[in-house]
């Protein structure tokens, strides 16, 4: 009965299209039995579609045939078919576009070689302050080393590129600004507040930092407005937050660059001065000017 049973499993064996298209990975890899062989080889010659198929992929590179067969044994054992990240091995697409997507498909980065880095000279060897020189005899005289101190890391202060100063006509208003979204003040706008404002620039790091520090210790009071002026277009400097704006074409109450000025509520001039200098000075001589206006 054994015989009978084996017999009759052979005939009832074929070898089509779909058994090919599921079997090639076997076929390449030379894991089929020898009457697979067999029927995959009649098969081959009478059906013309699958012979064109299967000679392009021998054509492909001996390389990628080893390649093949080693990814796609790691391919089985981490269930990259199942997950979709493997293509299904069919006879739909032309044999030349096929090799293409394998030689891809097995391509990775670990295989390149890594680019080589010539190595660094070692640092020169420091001399033994013990001679070992015989008595009398004189060590070779060296010239003395210069060392250079190393330059202190300056403070990094964002100069970003600028616009050259906008000229002030004649008969120009005495104080209009205008701010980054492009809403224009005058004088009148701060009428019954304080208006401390100092004049800056990128090229004078000082001023704005001072006037920072105005902003930071009376910014917060609602009775006094503090504010940096630029005479051109330009951004902040790093580490300072106080309000920006712009001249627009006035004569900023006669304050030039890296000036402060203290108008009162009735839109009066009562303080002047440098921003370059002393900052508790400076924060000293607003502060008795607010006290005098009775703003605390």
């Amino acid at each position: 009965m054994g015989p009978t049973f084996k017999t009759e499993k052979k005939k009832m064996m074929k070898v089509d299209c779909q058994w090919l298209s599921a079997n090639i990975e076997n076929y390449f890899c030379e894991r089929l039995s020898s009457e697979e062989l067999r029927l995959t080889a009649e098969h081959l010659e009478t059906c013309a579609a699958c012979h064109q198929e299967t000679q392009s992929l021998k054509d492909v590179d001996g390389l990628i045939k080893q390649l093949f067969d080693h990814r796609l044994v790691r391919a089985r054992s981490h269930r990259l078919i199942r997950r979709g990240l493997a293509l299904p091995l069919t006879f739909a697409g032309a044999g030349v576009t096929l090799a293409a997507v394998l030689a891809f498909a097995l391509w990775t980065p670990q295989d390149t070689a890594p680019p080589r880095v010539a190595p660094l000279s070692p640092p020169p060897i420091a001399q033994n302050s013990n001679s070992t020189h015989p008595p009398g005899v004189k060590e070779p005289s060296t010239a003395p080393v210069t060392r250079l101190k190393p330059d202190e890391p300056q403070r990094s202060v964002s100069t970003p590129p600028t616009t050259p100063d906008v000229p002030v006509p004649r008969g120009a208003p005495a104080f209009v600004v205008i701010d980054p979204a492009g809403y224009s003040t005058t004088l009148e706008s701060y009428r019954g507040s304080v208006l401390l404002f100092g004049v800056w620039s990128a090229d004078r790091p000082e001023a704005a930092h001072n006037i920072d520090r105005m902003y930071q210790t009376f910014g917060a009071n609602p009775k006094v407005r503090v504010m940096g002026v630029s005479n051109r277009r330009q951004e902040r400097l790093a580490g300072t937050s106080f309000p920006v704006v712009f001249n627009n074409g006035s004569r900023l109450l006669g304050a030039g660059d890296a000036q402060f000025v203290l108008v009162d509520p009735a839109g009066n001039v009562r303080l002047r001065g440098s921003l370059v200098g002393n900052g508790d000075a400076i924060l000293t001589k607003v502060k008795g000017q607010l006290d005098q206006l009775g703003i605390r």
